[in-house]
């Protein structure tokens, strides 16, 4: 792996930003906590845990309602 100076980068000239706390990216439904995105199925369980981590709450607080 070539070091930034190997690549003639300095960086004090670089443009550093924060990454985006998880909380944020999951409110933004890109993903779970690790990014990742939800399987193509997902269970009702599975998707009552996912918005309670989302929101901070248990998923006993979580109330899914499918209209067909």
């Amino acid at each position: 792996m070539d070091t930034l100076a190997e690549l003639q980068i300095d960086e004090a000239s670089l443009d550093w930003q924060l990454v985006p706390a998880r909380e944020a990216a999951a409110a933004g439904a890109e993903g779970d906590e690790d990014g990742a995105l939800p399987p193509a199925r997902l269970t009702i369980a599975q998707a009552k845990i996912a918005l309670a981590r989302t929101f901070g709450v248990s998923p006993d607080n979580i109330e899914i309602t499918i209209r067909g």
